[in-house]
């Protein structure tokens, strides 16, 4: 099954650029426009433009310059803008306490990092 990607919104908060960077290209291979992807190192930032941008899906690391992965993602899920968008969340340390942390924040994915394109291509399907 083909999926098209051209209307999707992406929303990506993490703190590594070089990541940020991976990410953005995986997306474009998928077929989402530069456009449609939004990124920033900062979850306060990110928050305000979740509100303003109604991205389709996020995609959000454990850690922030500015907040924790999970408070952002309890801060989207509270929300009354789109608190049932679809949410990745990122992380290299995966310890089972931090999986089930996630998990209750309301994540819909957990990706643990180091991860490839085709790792982050599996997740989107």
């Amino acid at each position: 099954m083909a999926y098209d990607f051209k209307e999707i919104k992406v929303l990506i908060v993490d703190s590594q650029p070089a990541l940020m960077d991976l990410i953005r290209g995986t997306l474009r291979l998928l077929g989402v426009p530069a456009t449609g992807m939004y990124s920033y190192s900062e979850g306060r930032v990110a928050l305000k433009i979740f509100k303003e941008a109604r991205p389709d899906l996020l995609i959000v690391d454990w850690e922030m310059f500015d907040i924790k992965g999970v408070d952002f993602v309890k801060e989207i899920r509270s929300s009354t803008d789109n608190p049932y968008v679809p949410i990745i969340f990122m992380t290299a340390l995966t310890t089972e306490k931090r999986a089930i942390e996630a998990r209750d924040s309301g994540i819909t994915e957990f990706l643990a990092k180091t991860f490839t394109a085709r790792t982050q291509i599996g997740r989107a399907h």
